[in-house]
């Protein structure tokens, strides 16, 4: 790695967690963080448990959002709303959110 380079994670993950966790902001380590988002219009698409494959879902939200007349305004996140002990995927409800803006129509 190059010298002052600052590594990133690969992905982002969010989890919900209540006010009183902003104090815990820049105290968790390198790539844990506790932030407030900011406001965005998104689309939300909800895995259920039982589904293993996020990338089929991710591609179904894109693909509404395309049909909708809107486009991916940043990447996608995924915040998880339950965990499994065994770190089963499958076994985790999440919700897939894209960041959208509305595509100009091209008749103004």
């Amino acid at each position: 790695m190059a010298a002052g380079s600052r590594r990133r994670p690969l992905s982002e993950i969010r989890i919900p967690v209540g006010e009183d966790a902003l104090k815990l902001t820049g105290t968790l380590g390198e790539f844990t963080d506790v932030k407030r988002l900011p406001a965005m219009e998104a689309a939300v698409l909800r895995k259920p448990k039982g589904i293993d494959d996020a990338g089929a879902v991710r591609e179904r939200l894109y693909a509404w959002v395309r049909q909708q007349g809107y486009a991916a305004a940043d990447a996608c996140c995924e915040v998880f709303l339950s965990h499994s002990a065994a770190g089963d995927y499958s076994e985790m409800e999440t919700e897939i959110f894209v960041p959208v803006e509305k595509v100009a129509s091209g008749q103004d």
